[in-house]
């Protein structure tokens, strides 16, 4: 007889673990459960009472959770992965801009701030170096975008925007950083 009891306990705990599942699930009513496990909408809700079903609603619920959360960390990363390389490309074509040697002449084409422009002028073609506001926009965008994505930026952190911009280098070296601890936790 005590085999049986225990037979029949497994099979309850077994029933209350899947109506958990089912009900986690979302798809289905407790009579549509109730019908899947073969026990009344009654029991089924009185299942929804028992510690094994609370706690198995709860696993899954974090299961949720961690694989949301990882999901979100690798998007975060792959966009914080194109934005340091949009950013690096555009800080080259600053450097190249300013080792332009027709630049180097013009006050402030060694910062590489500046892009030359055909204009005529007295009906001759001339070459006028003029500040590229587009291109440091950009990289100001850039910068601005890795730092909201790594939370440096906005209302909480007004104030170290008042100490300094964060670097986009310094802004995905954090996020690494903060990725390598939440994984190394899991």
């Amino acid at each position: 007889m005590p085999q049986d009891v225990t037979a029949q306990a497994l099979e309850r705990q077994g029933l209350v673990l899947l109506a958990a599942r089912l009900a986690y699930s979302g798809n289905l009513t407790d009579e549509q459960i109730a019908q899947r496990v073969q026990r009344s909408r009654k029991t089924v809700n009185t299942w929804k009472q028992t510690d094994i079903y609370k706690r198995e609603t709860a696993r899954l619920a974090e299961i949720a959770r961690t694989q949301n959360a990882n999901v979100l960390l690798r998007s975060r990363d792959y966009r914080l992965e194109k934005l340091q390389d949009r950013h690096d490309r555009l800080l080259q074509v600053i450097e190249a801009r300013a080792r332009h040697p027709e630049l180097r002449r013009v006050p402030g084409g060694k910062t590489g701030a500046l892009v030359l422009e055909p204009r005529t002028v007295a009906g001759e073609r001339v070459l006028v170096a003029k500040f590229d506001a587009a291109l440091f926009r950009e990289v100001r965008d850039l910068e601005r975008q890795a730092a909201e994505e790594c939370g440096q930026y906005g209302e909480a952190s007004e104030d170290a925007g008042r100490r300094g911009s964060v670097r986009l280098s310094e802004a995905l070296l954090i996020y690494r950083e903060i990725v390598r601890s939440k994984r190394g936790s899991d």
